[in-house]
């Protein structure tokens, strides 16, 4: 009741605790999740290298790998959200021409999407991430066991593993 007359009793602490909490999901665009950082950092005292440290924590690992690659290592919040923004958005582009080109490969495919619902299932996850050329295709295509056909497919269900 008295949360409810006052609000909670203590504004930062709960802010610090979301903002420890905050996940970039699988799905999300990483201006989604640095939008809701910002509302939480807002009611926090953290300095650079904790704001640096909560949002290194939370990326995929896929953007981590990325984060290796980049000769400079961000040294700010500041910077690593921009590079963070930066590597998603290429991702997302490329996501974008890549089902166009599937559009004007096969135009009957986007007209009847009942009908390939579950090609579209098995396929997508068999798809590489174009950020990341793993082997991923490589362990789909393999038969050695099913076991390990099913834990791949698992890892593949989102755009940052697949």
């Amino acid at each position: 009741m008295l949360t409810e007359n006052f609000g909670p009793p203590n504004l930062i602490g709960d802010a610090e605790d979301t903002l420890q909490k905050l996940k970039f999901a699988d799905d999300m665009k990483a201006t989604q999740y640095f939008t809701e950082f910002a509302k939480y950092k807002a009611k926090t005292y953290f300095n650079d290298q904790g704001y640096y440290h909560i949002a290194s924590q939370a990326l995929p690992l896929c953007i981590h790998k990325w984060l290796a690659k980049v000769i400079l290592a961000p040294a700010t919040f500041d910077t690593l959200k921009q590079l963070v923004i930066s590597i998603d958005s290429q991702y997302w582009k490329y996501k974008a021409i890549e089902k166009e080109r599937h559009k004007r490969k096969n135009p009957e495919a986007s007209g009847s999407h009942n009908n390939n619902s579950s090609n579209n299932k098995n396929n997508s996850n068999s798809k590489s991430n174009p950020l990341f050329l793993s082997n991923s295709n490589d362990n789909n295509n393999n038969s050695s066991s099913s076991l390990n056909n099913k834990s791949s497919n698992q890892n593949n269900n989102n755009h940052w593993n697949s």
